[in-house]
């Protein structure tokens, strides 16, 4: 019996999301008065919202589709996951800071006029403006249906028959149909990062360093008494919550040190970063440094994403996926819609 309730539940909740959306979707002022269905009925309609799309009319769009979904009134729209960073994510799935998301955003809004003006096709468009949704991570909720719901408005359109398509994308299960996370991404572009770092360049990274290491817990790691308690919760939150980019944070500072030796651990196969020795010897500005850099790096990642979808022909974008050349874009295409991806290998 508790289980039929929570389905029961559950479907009137995406039920109460759809009326939400079609009753309010007029009060989002990138629609300019008009209703969903005569934005986004057909592809010629969107290629001219996409045309006329102002910087404040795409933001405008993400944080009324995020608010309605959320069920919060027009005067809470608003990108409101500042906070949303370290806390709460698994490692690699970290989003960036707070005052990168917005540059991030403007980001993906350039990138998005460009590629429709250059007659790109509106699925490669609403690939990027989803995905961006989730790997940047403005809101406090609800950032995975804003981006299939965006998808869906850009690439499939709506019209009042798409009802029910709309409720799929919009349920607890809506993943399933269509998956915009970046992580498919990741795997390709973290090494990415590295690389511009040069970690996998044996004449730069000739110790062949590739990790940090430290003993015992984060929470034991010492640090200068001018260090405050602010920044040491950040690195030890940033060595527990996200290793690689630790390591490329770190590997950024040693690389440009004189006494790297000190701090570098030789083991059989490679060396490691030990910070727990490194960190008591680290002014509070280099450690505010390891910090910026953290995030720098984290912002860049968000780049390449946004790049590898609106560039997917450079080279540094062409992988090998089971000993056939393709593209980043397209292997990821091959990933997002998990049921399709299914069925064509039934």
């Amino acid at each position: 019996m508790g289980e039929i309730g929570r389905g029961e539940r559950s479907r009137d909740q995406q039920a109460e999301f759809l009326l939400r959306f079609l009753t309010t979707s007029r009060g989002i002022d990138a629609l300019h008065g008009k209703r969903v269905e005569e934005v986004f009925s057909d592809e010629v309609q969107r290629h001219v919202f996409l045309n006329g799309m102002s910087q404040e009319d795409f933001f405008t769009l993400l944080s009324g589709t995020n608010g309605i979904l959320r069920g919060k009134p027009k005067t809470e729209w608003e990108m409101d996951g500042g906070e949303v960073m370290l806390k709460g994510f698994i490692e690699s799935d970290v989003p960036p800071r707070e005052e990168d998301k917005q540059p991030l955003f403007v980001k993906t809004y350039e990138a998005m006029k460009q590629m429709n003006q250059d007659g790109r096709s509106l699925e490669d468009i609403a690939i990027l403006a989803g995905t961006s949704i989730n790997a940047i991570h403005a809101f406090a909720d609800a950032n995975g249906r804003t981006s299939r719901l965006v998808f869906m408005l850009l690439a499939e359109g709506y019209r009042e028959r798409d009802k029910a398509r709309l409720n799929e994308l919009l349920g607890e299960d809506g993943r399933e149909s269509l998956d915009l996370s970046p992580s498919v991404l990741y795997r390709h572009l973290n090494d990415t990062v590295g690389a511009e770092l040069g970690t996998a360049d044996g004449t730069k990274n000739i110790r062949h360093v590739r990790n940090t290491f430290y003993e015992g817990r984060s929470v034991d790691l010492t640090f200068d008494e001018g260090v405050s308690e602010e920044n040491k919760e950040t690195i030890r939150e940033i060595l527990r919550g996200d290793e690689r980019f630790a390591f490329y944070a770190f590997y950024e500072f040693i690389a440009s040190s004189s006494q790297q030796e000190e701090f570098v651990t030789v083991f059989p196969k490679h060396s490691s970063i030990r910070v727990d020795s490194l960190l008591p010897t680290m002014s509070p500005e280099q450690v505010a440094a390891i910090i910026e850099s953290y995030w720098r790096l984290k912002k860049r990642r968000v780049e390449l994403i946004i790049d590898c979808i609106q560039h997917p022909q450079k080279e540094e974008y062409q992988i090998d996926d089971n000993g056939e050349p393709t593209t980043l874009l397209d292997y990821f295409k091959a990933h997002i819609v998990p049921n399709q991806q299914n069925q064509a290998e039934s």
